[in-house]
C-alpha cells in the first residue's frame, strides 16, 4: 500500500465518481456558454438585449465559476475514498465543496429568475397566471436567501466548515449535523419544485397565446427539457444523509451532489435560451406567407419575403430599396389607399382649435420636395429622451450624408454627402436667380433676420435665412422609389391594411405580418407600420395596441395595453397670404410677361430661401407661464437656447398674371397636443381626429409672431419689399379687412383658424 504524503493537494488520477464530476462539469460549462454566449450575441446583434438576457448572462457566468471549483475539487480528492486522499486533501476537498455551494445556489437564482422574466414578458394580458410567475419568482428568491445565508452560518468561522482544527482548538463552533441536513433537504425540495414550475408554468401560459400549435409544441419541449433538472436534483439527494456520517467516506459520497447540481445548472441554462436562439433563428430564415378569402386575394407570396411595410409614400422606400438589393429577400408594400377625408373629433372645446378640412397621406411624396433636415436640438433632445446616442443628429448624420448627394462640394463637407442615390439641387446650382433675391434678402436683414453661413440650412443650425434646397435633378423628383432598387419588391395599391397580426413569444408581443381588408394574411420576418401619424395610430388599436378603454368600447380584443397610442398628435400648418405687386410689368412674379422663362425657372419651386424665426423670450416665458401655472427657468426646454418656431416661404407664384406674390407661413414647434381615436372596430371607418390646434398660449403667441414678422417683412416701411415693390396684403375671401402692423391679436388669431 502505498503511503501518502500528508501535504499532497491533488490526486495523482482521477477515475470514479471524481473522474465523472470533472468531464461532466466541463462539457456542461462548454455547451452552457455556447447556448447563451449565441443567445447574448444575438441579443446584442439586434438591440435587443434585455434584463433576462442580463440574468441568464451572469447565471453563465457564475456556473462557469462552479464548474472551475468542481474541477479543482475532484482533482482535490471529491469523489474518492478516505484511503486515497492525504489529510490535505481532505481538507481542501471540503473546502471547494463549500465555496462551490455557495456560487451553485447564486448561479440557479439567476438562471430562474431570468426564466421567470421572460415567462412574465409572455403573459403580458394574463393577470392571474402573472401572479403565479410572481410567487414562483419570490419562492426562488426566498430559497436562494434561505440556503445561502444558512450554508454561511452553519460554522463560525466559515473555515471550519472544512478545518476541524478550529474547533479542536475551540477557536470554532459548528451548528449540529441536523442543521446541515434539515438545510439541505428544505433547499432540495424547494429546488425540485421551482425546476418544475419553471418548465411547467410557461408552458401553460404558452398554450393560451396565439401562437401556431407546432410553435407552441416546440417551445414548450424545449422549456420541458428544464424539467430534466429536477431528475438530476432527485438523484443527488440520498447523498445529503452522508453528512450524518463524516467519517464513512464523506468526500466519495457527496461528490455526487456537486455531479448532478451542475448538470442541473446547465440544463436550466440551456433550457432557458433554446427559445430565444429558437426565435432569432426562425427570424432570419425565410418567412411563409398564407391568403384567406377569395376576393381581391394576392395568392401566395413567395416564401423569400422577408419585410412587410404598411404606407404607400416614399418614406420606407430607402428601406425597401437597401433591403431590395439583397438576393432572395423580398419584401410587399401595402398602400393604406388614398384618404381624401377624415372625420373631425369635435371633443375638444378650444375655441382656437381649427377644424381639418381634409388630408392626403401621401401630400409630402407628390407634391413637397423641400429638403429640410431640421435643428440638431431636435435630434439630441430625440436621443436624450430614449438614452440612445444612435438617435442624436451626430448619431443619424452618415445615414443623411450616405442618402445624398449634395449640390455644392464646397459647403460644409463635414455635414453632406456626395455620392448617394437622391440628389439635391438649389436655385444657384440650377442657375435661377430670381428677380427679388437681394431686395428680399435685405428685407429679412432689416427686421432682424441674418443669413445662415454660406445659406446652408441643412447643417444642423437652420435658423436665419439659407439657400432653398430640393430633393430634385434638374427638376426631376427624386423621389426613393425612382432612385433605390425595387428588385424584389412588391407594391400593393388601392390596398388597405386591416390590422397587424400579432403573436406572443418569449420576448413578449411580436408582429408576424398584416391581415388586408379582404382577408389576405402576408407573413413577414418583419412589419414596418409607417401609415402616417394620423394611419400608425389607427392601425395599432385596430390590431389590439392601445388604451384598453376604448379598445374594448369598440370591440376590439385588446392584445397590449397601451394608453399613449393615440394621444399626443401634433401637426404643424401652414398660414398662407398673398401681396400686391406694386408694378406688375416690371416682372417681379411668376405671370408677369417680364419674367424669366428660361427652362430652369420650372425645375423648381419659385422661390430664393427657407427663413427659419425664433421668437422673442421674454413674451414666450409669460406665454409658458400661462400654461404650466408658473414663471418658468431659464433651463426651459423652449427657453434655454435658441429654437426653430417658425419657417418663412416667399413665393414668387401668388397669382396667374404676376400681380401677386404670396408668403407661406410653417409653424413647425406646436405644444399643443391632440389624439386619434377609433370611430369602429372597421379599417373602412376613418378615425376621429380632434387636432386641437392652437390649444396652448405658447402656440398662439408663436404664431402671432410669426405672422406680425411676415407682415413686419411684406407690408411695412421697414423694408426695401415694403417700401418700393409691395403694395399691402390683397383683401382675403371673408374678410373685409388685411394683415397691417397695427392688426391685433384677435384679428390674426380669427384668420389662422379660417385659413391655416
Amino acid at each position: 500500500m502505498t503511503t501518502l504524503d500528508p501535504t499532497q493537494r491533488f490526486v495523482d488520477h482521477l477515475e470514479g465518481t471524481g473522474l465523472s464530476l470533472f468531464v461532466v462539469s466541463i462539457v456542461g460549462g462548454i455547451v452552457s456558454l455556447v447556448v447563451v454566449g449565441a443567445r447574448t450575441y444575438f441579443r446584442l446583434k439586434e438591440r435587443n438585449f434585455s434584463f433576462d438576457d442580463g440574468l441568464m448572462l451572469s447565471g453563465l457566468v457564475v456556473y462557469l465559476a462552479d464548474v472551475a471549483l468542481a474541477c479543482v475539487g475532484a482533482l482535490s480528492g471529491l469523489g474518492r475514498r478516505n484511503a486515497d486522499l492525504s489529510a490535505t486533501m481532505m481538507v481542501e476537498s471540503i473546502k471547494y465543496l463549500m465555496i462551490w455551494m455557495l456560487l451553485y445556489v447564486i448561479a440557479l437564482c439567476l438562471v430562474k429568475s431570468s426564466i421567470c422574466i421572460t415567462t412574465l414578458r409572455i403573459a403580458t394580458t394574463m393577470p392571474k397566471l402573472r401572479v403565479a410567475v410572481y410567487v414562483l419568482l419570490g419562492l426562488i428568491i426566498a430559497t436562494f436567501l434561505t440556503t445561502f445565508i444558512g450554508i454561511l452560518l452553519l460554522c463560525r468561522p466559515v473555515e471550519a466548515n472544512w478545518d476541524a482544527s478550529l474547533i479542536a482548538d475551540g477557536r470554532g463552533e459548528c451548528s449540529p449535523v441536523t442543521s446541515m441536513l434539515g438545510l439541505s433537504y428544505t433547499s432540495t425540495a424547494s429546488t425540485i419544485a421551482t425546476d418544475l414550475a419553471c418548465a411547467v408554468l410557461p408552458a401553460i401560459i404558452l398554450m393560451q397565446t396565439q401562437m401556431r400549435l407546432s410553435t407552441k409544441i416546440m417551445v414548450a419541449t424545449f422549456l420541458s427539457f428544464g424539467s430534466f433538472a429536477s431528475v438530476s436534483t432527485m438523484i443527488r439527494t440520498p447523498y445529503i444523509d452522508h453528512y450524518n456520517r463524516p467519517l464513512d467516506d464523506l468526500a466519495y459520497h457527496i461528490g455526487n451532489i456537486p455531479l448532478w447540481s451542475n448538470v442541473e445548472t446547465a440544463i436550466g441554462l440551456i433550457a432557458g435560451s433554446l427559445p430565444a436562439l429558437r426565435q432569432f433563428v426562425m427570424r432570419h430564415r425565410a418567412p411563409r406567407a398564407t391568403t384567406r378569402g377569395t376576393e381581391g386575394s394576392i395568392g401566395l407570396r413567395p416564401p423569400s419575403a422577408g419585410l412587410v411595410t404598411i404606407g404607400g409614400s416614399g418614406g420606407t422606400s430607402k428601406i425597401r430599396g437597401r433591403k431590395g438589393m439583397k438576393s432572395n429577400f423580398e419584401i410587399d408594400e401595402a398602400d393604406q389607399g388614398d384618404w381624401t377625408r377624415l372625420e373631425e373629433d369635435n371633443g375638444s372645446d378650444k375655441d382656437s382649435t381649427v377644424p381639418i378640412r381634409g388630408i392626403r397621406k401621401d401630400m409630402t411624396y407628390e407634391v413637397e420636395t423641400l429638403v429640410d433636415p431640421g435643428d440638431k436640438i431636435d435630434y439630441d433632445l430625440w436621443g436624450e429622451a430614449v438614452g440612445d446616442d444612435r438617435w442624436t443628429y451626430d448619431g443619424l448624420l452618415p445615414y443623411m450624408k450616405k442618402a445624398e448627394t449634395f449640390w455644392d462640394s464646397t459647403i460644409n463637407s463635414d455635414q453632406h454627402g456626395y455620392d448617394g442615390p437622391v440628389g439635391i439641387q438649389s436655385v444657384t446650382s440650377t442657375k435661377r436667380p430670381f428677380p427679388l433675391r437681394e431686395k428680399v434678402l435685405q428685407s429679412w436683414h432689416e427686421i432682424g433676420v441674418e443669413p445662415i453661413p454660406l445659406f446652408d440650412g441643412n447643417a444642423g443650425n437652420p435658423l436665419g435665412v439659407a439657400e432653398y434646397t430640393e430633393n430634385k435633378s434638374n427638376g426631376r423628383r427624386e423621389i426613393a422609389a425612382a432612385v433605390y432598387s425595387l428588385e424584389n419588391v412588391t407594391v400593393l395599391t388601392d390596398t388597405q391594411v386591416a390590422k397587424v397580426l400579432l403573436s406572443n413569444s418569449t420576448e413578449g408581443l411580436i408582429a408576424t405580418g398584416i391581415e388586408l381588408a379582404n382577408g389576405t394574411h402576408i407573413l413577414g420576418r418583419q412589419t414596418i407600420l409607417s401609415a402616417g401619424a394620423v394611419h400608425t395610430p389607427q392601425l395599432l388599436m385596430l390590431s389590439g395596441i392601445g388604451p384598453r378603454d376604448e379598445l374594448e368600447a369598440v370591440g376590439v380584443d385588446v392584445k397590449l395595453e397601451a394608453p399613449e397610442v393615440g394621444k399626443n398628435y401634433a401637426d404643424h400648418f401652414l398660414s398662407p397670404s398673398t401681396w400686391n405687386v406694386k408694378n406688375p410689368e416690371e416682372g417681379w412674379a411668376v405671370g408677369s410677361p417680364a419674367f424669366p422663362t428660361a427652362e430652369q425657372y420650372s425645375w423648381g419651386t419659385a422661390t430664393d430661401f427657407i427663413v427659419c424665426s425664433s421668437v422673442p423670450k421674454e413674451g414666450l416665458a409669460k406665454a409658458i407661464e400661462e400654461d404650466e401655472g408658473a414663471a418658468p427657468g431659464a433651463d426651459h426646454p423652449l427657453l434655454k437656447q435658441e429654437r426653430t418656431f417658425f419657417e418663412h416661404f416667399f413665393l414668387y407664384s401668388g397669382s396667374t398674371d404676376g400681380s401677386k406674390v404670396a408668403i407661406s407661413g410653417i409653424f413647425i414647434l406646436p405644444t399643443s397636443r391632440g389624439s386619434i381615436k377609433l370611430a369602429s372596430g372597421n379599417i373602412t371607418d376613418s378615425p376621429l381626429i380632434d387636432p386641437n390646434y392652437l390649444a396652448t398660449a405658447v402656440d398662439r403667441y408663436i404664431v402671432r409672431e410669426g405672422i406680425r414678422q411676415e407682415i413686419a417683412f411684406a407690408g411695412s416701411d421697414a423694408t426695401v419689399l415694403g417700401r418700393e415693390i409691395l403694395d399691402g396684403e390683397s383683401v382675403p375671401a371673408g374678410f373685409d379687412e388685411v394683415y397691417t402692423v397695427n392688426s391685433t391679436d384677435e384679428y390674426i388669431d380669427a384668420r389662422i383658424r379660417a385659413a391655416a
